[in-house]
């Protein structure tokens, strides 16, 4: 399975929208979530199963790498002031990103 780098992808994923590559969801808040809604929304997602505990993280483009697990990344989240996050389900964060996309992808902006 062949992988696509982050740079094509981010561009691909920018240029045409998130949604037309299989997004399955997307959150906005122009002032940036706070800590609550990152944890309330993570949560649902993990609940879910539709993310798992370390998903693929893509914040401006740029993968990030967990020093522990999502919810324990909350306050570096929220001090980067999120404006927008879209999720990908499981089932295609592996078809685009091969075995990193196995717990899911979160994408990440701050503009």
């Amino acid at each position: 399975m062949k992988v696509i780098p982050f740079v094509l992808l981010f561009a691909v994923l920018t240029s045409c929208g998130t949604n037309k590559l299989g997004s399955d969801s997307t959150l906005e808040n122009d002032l940036g979530f706070k800590k609550n809604e990152f944890v309330a929304h993570f949560s649902k997602l993990q609940n879910d199963n539709l993310i798992g505990l370390k998903p693929l993280t893509i914040i401006d483009g740029e993968p990030y790498e967990y020093s522990g697990y999502l919810l324990d990344e909350v306050n570096y989240f929220t001090d980067l002031k999120v404006k927008k996050i879209t999720h990908m389900k499981i089932e295609k964060a592996v078809g685009l990103f091969g075995k990193r996309g196995k717990e899911g992808v979160l994408m990440l902006n701050t503009y």
